[in-house]
């Protein structure tokens, strides 16, 4: 069982991630960016980890909830790097 992380966790990882960025925007913006990320990504880490922990027998139906929850932060993700131009 795949424990989830706090939402906390979850930021932190996201502004590690994001570290390469941060020289390109000034603090305030990288924050926000970083935040808005995190509350974006955050949900839909937990319904993936769920859908993880919750795979007995339901393979078919949770690859394409799976599908259809990365499709959705994929185009999160693509907006938000555009308003931020990272």
């Amino acid at each position: 069982m795949i424990k989830p992380p706090t939402k906390q966790e979850n930021r932190q990882m996201i502004a590690k991630a994001l570290e390469c960025h941060r020289s390109k925007l000034k603090e305030e913006q990288y924050e926000k960016l970083v935040d808005e990320i995190n509350d974006m990504n955050y949900p839909y880490t937990i319904k993936t980890i769920a859908l993880l922990n919750n795979s007995n027998g339901a393979l078919d139906a949770n690859a394409k909830e799976h599908d259809k929850l990365s499709r959705e932060e994929t185009m999160k993700w693509i907006e938000i790097r555009q308003k931020y131009g990272v």
